[in-house]
């Protein structure tokens, strides 16, 4: 039989029955009052708690947050014949120039040398390369800002 009184999370945990006790211990809950009369009043403490309904909302929660939150403005698009135009502008400043200087542009890339053209290629994907490393850390970085766990 123990000698020493049962902690109250001991008798807590034998009362909710997420642990089963030893002989030693049902041996001295039965002996001793005091723990034995902490076990009854934690049992049915519990057994009080277990019937107890489960709470409901009888209300629209999602209705009633939803009501308090300020209401989206749609930022005004403006003209779309406007936006078109600015499009059809710049595509066209882009793709003129390319047209009407097409020849020099070929002359050109044919007289470069392959190491040339190479070393243009490296250095154009190691900016991508660093580029994208970058973007992935940064968004690395915000993932970690919400921390989900």
């Amino acid at each position: 039989m123990i000698r020493d009184h049962l902690s109250e999370s001991e008798i807590q945990q034998y009362a909710s029955g997420e642990i089963k006790p030893d002989l030693d211990t049902v041996g001295h809950m039965e002996q001793c009052k005091n723990c034995g009369a902490w076990m009854a009043n934690y049992q049915l403490l519990f057994s009080a708690v277990e019937q107890e309904p489960v709470p409901v909302f009888d209300f629209d929660t999602a209705g009633l947050v939803m009501a308090q939150l300020p209401a989206l403005v749609q930022a005004s698009t403006g003209n779309k014949f406007l936006q078109y135009a600015v499009i059809l502008i710049i595509t066209a400043a882009v793709v003129a120039p390319l047209w009407f200087f097409r020849n020099l542009f070929i002359n050109m890339a044919g007289s470069i040398t392959s190491f040339s053209f190479y070393t243009i290629a490296a250095a154009g994907m190691l900016v991508i390369v660093f580029k994208l490393w970058g973007m992935y850390k940064r968004h690395q970085k915000q993932i970690s800002l919400l921390n989900f766990n």
